[in-house]
């Protein structure tokens, strides 16, 4: 108002806001607890919109990540109504085939956290962190490097959203400890991980980014659906829907998940997938 309409009295503006505003009150913050309790409500509703249900431990593991990780930027309403609208929009794309709670704290820091996101999407190979998957400390030198593009998450936070938000990821990306402690997860971890569907593998690190199951890649409920049909119907008809599913771009992830999979696939299935496998050996690497 002072620059639009104002003369060259200092404080024009504020003298005009004053005219129109004659009873000004000042709100108290409000409380931490009931802004929790709120935003977890919120969330409550959109899981149960998308379909989605946590476990015990999963919901624990969330409120977990939330509480130490995210709710030192929990300040209003607002973000707590902002943060459910984009669960509702995104859950549903990923419902079954990513770990949701991985999914709701990568969510979270994309909407209380914006920039410190973009840095964890652009350099999300790194915060995986394959290259430190020995059973070593990786040399120091590379851990500097790391730490260099890692610490760019932290940028204009203030040191208790750096600590709630290194808590987060650490807990997300595991191998982070190798960056800023002495704790290695060795190559068996990759499996680990890839079998929870969670963002520190590799197999899955770019559908939290992607919203879809990328190219070359197969979707999870397909596979086990497919899996779940195969006692029904008969060799022949087995192998024309593996044909429909399983292509030379797809072919190795089908085989990684099949692997993910030896634990739960029983005899009978196994009796049946076998000949349907070796009669497309063709489309394999």
């Amino acid at each position: 108002l002072q620059e639009r309409y104002g003369t060259s009295s200092p404080g024009a503006g504020r003298d005009f806001l004053e005219k129109i505003i004659q009873v000004p009150l000042s709100l108290p913050l409000i409380d931490r607890l009931p802004l929790r309790n709120l935003c977890f409500v919120s969330v409550d509703k959109a899981l149960d919109s998308s379909g989605v249900r946590l476990s015990e431990e999963e919901v624990t593991r969330f409120a977990h990540g939330f509480v130490h990780g995210i709710e030192a930027r929990l300040a209003t309403p607002r973000l707590a109504k902002r943060y459910a609208n984009v669960l509702m929009f995104s859950l549903p794309m990923v419902k079954g085939e990513v770990d949701h709670v991985d999914f709701l704290h990568i969510e979270a820091i994309r909407v209380f956290y914006p920039e410190a996101y973009e840095v964890i999407r652009e350099h999300r190979d790194l915060f995986v962190g394959s290259r430190f998957a020995g059973d070593r400390l990786p040399e120091q030198a590379e851990r500097d490097r790391a730490k260099a593009t890692v610490d760019l998450v932290f940028e204009g936070l203030s040191p208790a959203e750096c600590d709630s938000m290194k808590h987060l990821l650490k807990t997300l990306f595991p191998r982070l400890n190798s960056v800023y402690g002495n704790t290695v997860y060795g190559g068996d971890w990759d499996r680990t991980w890839a079998e929870a569907k969670r963002i520190a593998s590799h197999e899955y690190v770019d559908r939290y980014f992607a919203f879809t199951v990328p190219v070359g890649d197969v979707a999870d409920q397909t596979v086990d659906l497919y899996l779940e049909q195969l006692l029904a119907v008969d060799t022949e008809e087995g192998a024309r829907v593996f044909r429909e599913l399983v292509d030379a771009e797809n072919a190795a992830r089908f085989v990684e998940k099949l692997h993910h999979r030896l634990t739960v696939i029983n005899a009978q299935i196994a009796v049946k997938l076998a000949p349907i496998v070796a009669r497309n050996a063709t489309l394999f690497p």
